[in-house]
């Protein structure tokens, strides 16, 4: 339905410029040049300490795909997570430098890099987060945790 697309509730974020401005502050030079389009709901509590749900769609889809699943996820939780959902390189609105690059390596570092970026360096430390993939994004969220690109 349509009202899964308000911007209250999914809102797509292209401020490019900001997300490469704090890459540049972290000197993560990974994704530097990757214009990543992403969706999100942010969670209830002050200072993003609200436990994170992170989504990673399959091959030939966009972070969009888990729109319906994120709206349930809020109301289950009465908006107190916050749900993240991104377009992979090459896939949906993310346009790269080498959108053909899509070796499970180079997906699972972007996650992480794309995390840093949308949240700031300490979430993969120190937040609670929860991976959800699928297909593709199932074996970029599990060889992420594998390598602990996010440990937490």
């Amino acid at each position: 339905s349509a009202a899964l697309f308000e911007p209250r509730l999914i809102e797509e974020r292209e401020d490019v410029d900001d997300l490469r401005k704090v890459i540049e502050e972290t000197e993560k030079s990974n994704i530097r040049s990757l214009p990543t389009v992403a969706y999100d709901i942010q969670g209830k509590a002050a200072n993003n300490s609200s436990p994170l749900f992170v989504f990673h769609h399959g091959a030939g889809y966009s972070g969009l795909s888990f729109a319906l699943a994120a709206l349930h996820i809020k109301n289950l939780t009465n908006g107190e997570f916050t749900i993240f959902a991104y377009d992979c390189r090459g896939h949906g609105k993310t346009k790269t430098t080498d959108d053909l690059n899509l070796s499970l390596e180079q997906l699972s570092q972007d996650l992480a890099d794309v995390l840093k970026a949308a949240f700031g360096n300490d979430v993969i430390t120190n937040r609670e987060i929860f991976l959800v993939g699928h297909s593709m994004g199932g074996c970029v969220v599990a060889d992420a945790m594998s390598r602990q690109l996010i440990p937490s």
